[in-house]
């Protein structure tokens, strides 16, 4: 008897404890974190602003971890997001192109000078921007890629 007691007990108390627990939660409830949401996310856009684009991400995720209620404001950090992208992207395909186009003038520099075409270096350098000049198309893409996705939103 004294165990059904105790237990009684305990369960009571779980009851209690679960109560209290759904009334803390539910006094929060209309508080979702939007303002704070909000100023992250501005936060994070005046990051892309000054060209600090993997702060601007930190940002982001930080807005999403501490922040998973904040939905209106995470569907537009959402479209922020691609904006970021297209930021990064465009960035990254300057540099890439950047990189081809010395790779092509090393190339053709060795060119001039007569050395035979089949030769170890010229291929190597051949091979060289053959490489980069895929990676440049892939950062074009990229690019074109979060254009058209931002122009449709």
């Amino acid at each position: 008897m004294k165990r059904f007691f105790n237990r009684l007990l305990h369960v009571a108390g779980c009851a209690v404890l679960t109560v209290a627990l759904c009334n803390f939660v539910s006094c929060r409830e209309d508080d979702k974190g939007e303002q704070q949401a909000a100023a992250l996310l501005q936060e994070a856009r005046q990051a892309l602003t000054d060209a600090r684009l993997s702060e601007a991400h930190t940002l982001l995720d930080s807005l999403r971890h501490a922040y998973p209620r904040a939905v209106d404001v995470r569907r537009e950090a959402l479209r922020f997001e691609d904006s970021l992208n297209l930021a990064e992207a465009r960035v990254e395909k300057a540099a890439i192109d950047s990189i081809y186009t010395f790779a092509c003038l090393d190339r053709e520099e060795l060119r001039s000078t007569g050395i035979d075409t089949l030769s170890a270096r010229f291929k190597q350098l051949r091979d060289r921007a053959d490489s980069l000049r895929y990676a440049v198309d892939r950062a074009w893409q990229k690019v074109r890629f979060y254009e058209r996705k931002l122009a449709e939103q």
